[in-house]
């Protein structure tokens, strides 16, 4: 029950939402660096 409720609470909301608060989350922590690039040039780095 409570699954369906959360499922039909992300179905009403809009998409722009959903990957702006997506976006925040994954470039968290913005100082000094941002996660995700950070990760991208560790990557970048070991090849």
């Amino acid at each position: 029950m409570a699954r369906t409720l959360l499922i039909s609470l992300f179905d009403r909301l809009p998409l722009h939402l959903l990957v702006i608060a997506a976006l925040t989350l994954g470039l968290a922590p913005f100082v000094p660096e941002p996660h995700v690039l950070e990760k991208l040039r560790m990557l970048l780095r070991n090849l």
